[in-house]
């Protein structure tokens, strides 16, 4: 079984981001290859190196953030927990709390909806409660940019508990793109059996 960490948003735009993972990969002598992305099949490009023979480091950036993140992988819980800790040391990680004070602090909807992505891009795959309120939160939002957001949100850490939130925007939000976009989250959720 392989294990996960999360996805650990780094600082900068993604060219020095990119830089910056490199250098560090590079120090330690390991070896990346790129898969390039396919916006038909929905994925982006992706590198990987080789931490050690059972664990590696992932680097991305988000579509809709343009966020660049990095996660490890590894074959133990254990093993994988010590990368992650071992990049947040030398990388410019930006800290989980920051990412949520950004959100409750967002004053404008163009804060507000780059907050709620940015949130549950760097949320654990198991859906954490400071995730779940966010995005439930920001579908409330007046501004239809920032509700439409907060079901791409939901895309992130697909959860159970976002079904009651995506129904109720298919069938009530006032905006049709956020319907839409409801709808194909819903029908996403199917596909994956939650």
């Amino acid at each position: 079984m392989t294990h996960y960490s999360w996805r650990l948003i780094l600082r900068g735009d993604p060219e020095s981001a990119e830089s910056s993972v490199i250098d560090y990969a590079i120090e330690h002598g390991w070896v990346g290859t790129t898969t390039p992305g396919d916006p038909e099949a929905g994925t982006i490009n992706e590198t990987v190196w080789m931490m050690s023979q059972d664990v590696s480091l992932h680097f991305l950036v988000d579509d809709q953030t343009d966020c660049a993140y990095v996660y490890t992988a590894a074959n133990s819980a254990r093993a994988c927990q010590a990368a992650e800790q071992e990049v947040m040391r030398h990388l410019d990680v930006i800290d989980r709390s920051e990412l949520l004070a950004s959100f409750d602090h967002a004053e404008s909807p163009s804060e507000k909806r780059q907050a709620v992505l940015r949130v549950a891009l760097g949320a654990p795959d198991e859906l954490d409660d400071d995730t779940f309120h966010r995005v439930r939160e920001a579908m409330r939002e007046s501004d239809s940019e920032v509700r439409k957001a907060a079901v791409y949100a939901t895309s992130y850490s697909p959860s159970r508990r976002f079904i009651p939130i995506l129904k109720s925007a298919f069938r009530e939000d006032p905006s049709p793109d956020v319907r839409e976009h409801a709808a194909t989250l819903i029908e996403a959720y199917k596909q994956m059996r939650i």
